[in-house]
C-alpha cells in the first residue's frame, strides 16, 4: 500500500515540476500615452484668438490619467497668396515639421483658464492677443498636445484652421436704465474703425463716425459694422446672448429679468461681409441690480353700498402681476386725514365696513400695494351718510 502511495506522489511531483522554469513569449514594455485632446476649438474675437479645449481623462488603454503636467499649443503659419485656401488640409507630418509652440501652460496655471460647462464638464479657454499685421493674409493651423507627469506626450489633436481678419472696434458708453417692465441699454458707435484700401497695400485710416453711422455705412471688405450683439451674465454664469437677431440700432430693451437679481451686460460690434460674423472684443461691462420702486396704479371705479349697519366698498381689480392687496382708508366729517381701517391687506376687490353709525358722514379711498411694498396713489374718494334706514351718496 505504501509503495503505491509513494509512486502516486512521485508521478504528481514530476507532472508539476515539468512546468517550472518554462519561458513564455517575450512582450515589449508597455508605453502608455494619453489620449488626444478631442474637444478643441478656436475662433477670433477682435484682436484675440480664443482656444477652447477639454483635457483627456484616460490613456489610450482606458486607464485614468492621474496627473497632467502641461499643455502645449502649436501653430503653423501659411501665406494665402501662395495658393493655400481654408479648404485645403495639412497632413500632421507636415504640421509636425513646420509648427512652433504658441503657448505652453503648466498644470498649476490651469485654473486661470477654467470654465464650467452646463453638463459640469471642465472646459478651458486661452485667449491669445495678436497684432493683425502679424497674421494678415495668412492661414493659421493649430493643434494641441498634453504631457502627463511622466513626460509622456499625447498624439496631436485634430488640426484647426483659422484665417484672422481685421475686426471692428468695440462700442462704448454703455449705460442702463431700469423701468418697471424692461432694462433699457444704450451705447455709442465705435469712435474709430479701420479701413482697408482696395489696393494690396494696407492703409490704416481712423475715421470718426459715431454720430453719422446711422446715415451711411462703410462698405469696404471686412469693416462695415453689421450691427451689435448684447450679452448678459447672471450670477457669474456663462454669458448669454440676449438678442435673437443682429441689433441695427444702438439701444436694446431686455424685458426678461427679475427684480433684485444682479446682471452684467456688455456689447460687441459685428463686422459685415464675414461669415460667421466676426465680433469685436467686449465693450465695457455695466452691472445692474434692478429694484422694484414702481407702485401699482390707483384702484379705479370705487363705489359704496349701504346695508344694515354696514357699508360695502367695491372697486375694479388691479392688473399688476406683483399685486399684493389693498388698503382701505376712511375719514369722518371734520377730520383732515384718512385713517387706515384695514391693518391687513385686503386681497379681494371689495370690503365691508361694519364699524359705522347713523347720521355720520364717511369718506373712503383705496390704495393698492405690491409685493415689494410699493403703494399706489389714492383712488378717487367715495362719500356717503347713513340716515337710519336710508342712505345718501354725497357729491364730491
Amino acid at each position: 500500500m505504501k509503495r503505491y502511495f509513494f509512486t502516486t506522489i512521485l508521478i504528481l511531483s514530476s507532472f508539476f515540476l515539468s512546468f517550472c522554469g518554462k519561458k513564455g513569449p517575450i512582450y515589449p514594455p508597455r508605453i502608455n500615452i494619453p489620449k488626444k485632446v478631442k474637444v478643441f476649438k478656436t475662433k477670433q474675437r477682435g484682436d484675440i484668438i480664443i482656444l477652447t479645449w477639454r483635457n483627456p481623462t484616460t490613456y489610450i488603454d482606458g486607464s485614468p490619467i492621474t496627473e497632467i503636467a502641461k499643455i502645449n499649443f502649436w501653430i503653423m503659419e501659411e501665406v494665402l497668396e501662395e495658393g493655400i485656401t481654408l479648404g485645403e488640409s495639412v497632413s500632421k507630418e507636415v504640421f509636425s515639421e513646420k509648427a512652433r509652440i504658441l503657448k505652453s501652460i503648466p498644470a498649476e496655471e490651469f485654473s486661470a483658464y477654467e470654465t464650467i460647462k452646463e453638463d459640469e464638464a471642465v472646459e478651458y479657454n486661452y485667449k491669445h492677443d495678436f497684432e493683425i499685421q502679424d497674421f494678415e493674409g495668412k492661414r493659421l493651423t493649430l493643434a494641441v498636445k498634453i504631457i502627463d507627469a511622466r513626460g509622456k506626450y499625447s498624439v496631436l489633436s485634430d488640426l484647426i484652421y483659422l484665417e484672422p481678419k481685421k475686426a471692428p472696434m468695440p462700442p462704448w458708453g454703455l449705460s442702463a436704465e431700469v423701468y418697471e417692465n424692461k432694462i433699457e441699454l444704450k451705447w455709442k458707435h465705435p469712435e474709430k474703425t479701420v479701413i482697408q484700401s482696395i489696393s494690396s497695400d494696407l492703409i490704416i485710416c481712423y475715421f470718426s463716425y459715431s454720430s453719422f453711422l446711422s446715415l451711411f455705412t462703410i462698405s469696404l471688405p471686412g469693416y462695415r459694422i453689421e450691427g451689435y450683439n448684447i450679452y448678459r451674465l447672471t450670477d457669474g454664469k456663462k454669458p448669454e446672448k440676449r438678442n435673437l437677431s443682429i441689433i441695427k440700432d444702438i439701444h436694446f430693451d431686455d424685458t426678461q429679468f427679475l427684480f433684485e437679481s444682479r446682471y452684467s451686460y456688455f456689447v460687441r460690434a459685428a463686422a459685415a461681409g464675414i461669415s460667421p460674423l466676426l465680433e469685436s472684443v467686449d465693450s465695457d461691462t455695466i452691472e445692474v441690480t434692478p429694484r422694484d420702486t414702481f407702485p401699482p396704479g390707483p384702484p379705479m371705479e370705487l363705489s359704496a353700498v349701504v346695508g344694515d349697519s354696514f357699508i360695502t366698498l367695491i372697486w375694479e381689480s388691479n392688473q399688476e402681476k406683483d399685486l399684493a392687496g389693498y388698503k382701505v382708508w376712511r375719514k369722518n366729517q371734520g377730520e383732515t386725514k384718512y385713517q387706515l381701517i384695514t391693518p391687513e391687506l385686503v386681497e379681494s376687490n371689495s370690503y365691508m365696513d361694519s364699524q359705522v353709525k347713523d347720521n355720520i358722514h364717511y369718506e373712503y379711498v383705496i390704495t393698492a400695494c405690491d409685493t415689494s411694498g410699493n403703494e399706489s396713489e389714492e383712488s378717487q374718494p367715495v362719500s356717503l351718510v347713513i340716515t337710519g334706514d336710508s342712505h345718501e351718496d354725497l357729491p364730491l
